[in-house]
């Protein structure tokens, strides 16, 4: 069968047809230059023979899971099962720095998924095309199932602006970038949670992306910092939910309530001394209030800065003074 996607023995038989398949991936446009310098390969990569002219029949099993990369090793998880994917040999490369795996021109980051057309065989270490596979890289990620991918159907959705917006600024999956959106939509039932626990001891909160993704709470007092796990469910489905690490960080010298009170005398504060005074902010991750005022830090400026931080003393939250160029009209 030489035009067929000949992955091993025993997969599918080749069939013309088109299957109706689907898949998530990362586009293109959301990673960067594939073609950079390469980097030294330290993950295994197993292929199968393949020529875009010459196997224009391919074997039509669905193929769908999700890419894990574990320990120098990608598999293609199939619910429960760990598989071994083979990829096609002259339209696949490999990403060692970002960890991406692009097959005919379509980039998938370790947690994306794919569903497309393959075929399945079994490994086994004395049959010549899997004694092939031992040379090709480490044998402990060769898995019992071996999973074909075809490229048959590989086609870029279209990627919400939000979810893209994280592909971008992290380097994460789309699965890892749905999740983080799904938290901060629905992140008000856990600071309720804690907020019933905690009442009055909470200064702030906010998201941390970096280096791993949590949800911190600053409190006012002493006390050993701690990481609860919060389950967040969605609001239109009661059985759906996501887990949510959440910091808990002791120290803060004022609650939310009392950092308002403060920005609100600040906000007058700072209207005395400034003619076109922008916004005044509190901070809730650096515990600071912020007043922007419309100007340039000239020396005469920067004097009244210094008659300000004077006047509002040492006994309240750190007060700073930014200066912009922006205006605020109303609507």
């Amino acid at each position: 069968m030489p035009t067929c996607l000949a992955l091993l023995v025993g997969l599918s038989a080749c069939t013309t047809s088109s299957p109706t398949i689907d898949k998530q991936s990362t586009p293109l446009a959301a990673v960067n230059d594939l073609s950079a310098k390469p980097i030294k390969i330290k993950t295994s990569i197993f292929t199968y023979p393949f020529d875009p002219e010459i196997n224009i029949a391919q074997t039509q099993a669905v193929v769908s899971g999700t890419f894990i990369w574990e320990k120098g090793c990608i598999f293609l998880k199939m619910g429960d099962e760990y598989t071994t994917p083979l990829f096609p040999s002259s339209v696949t490369t490999w990403d060692e720095q970002k960890q991406i795996i692009t097959i005919d021109g379509h980039a998938f980051k370790m947690g994306d998924d794919i569903r497309t057309n393959g075929g399945y065989g079994k490994y086994d270490p004395v049959e010549g095309f899997s004694n092939e596979l031992k040379n090709m890289g480490n044998k402990k990620c060769l898995k019992p199932t071996l999973s074909g991918i075809g490229t048959q159907g590989l086609v870029d959705e279209p990627v919400d602006p939000e979810i893209k917006y994280y592909l971008e600024q992290y380097n994460i999956s789309i699965k890892e970038a749905e999740r983080r959106l799904f938290i901060s939509a629905n992140r008000d039932a856990a600071f309720e949670a804690l907020n019933e626990e905690f009442n009055g001891r909470i200064a702030g909160s906010y998201i941390e992306n970096e280096p791993r993704y949590k949800y911190v709470l600053r409190m006012v007092g002493t006390g050993k910092d701690n990481t609860r796990l919060v389950k967040i469910y969605d609001r239109n489905n009661a059985s759906k939910y996501e887990v949510l690490p959440v910091e808990i960080k002791y120290g803060a010298r004022f609650t939310k309530e009392e950092a308002r009170l403060q920005q609100t005398k600040a906000a007058k504060l700072v209207s005395r001394y400034f003619s076109k005074p922008r916004m005044t902010g509190y901070d809730e991750e650096k515990g600071i209030i912020v007043a922007d005022v419309h100007g340039k830090p000239t020396p005469e400026n920067l004097a009244l800065v210094k008659k300000v931080q004077s006047e509002w003393g040492q006994d309240k939250l750190p007060l700073t003074i930014e200066f912009v160029s922006y205006s605020v009209s109303p609507l």
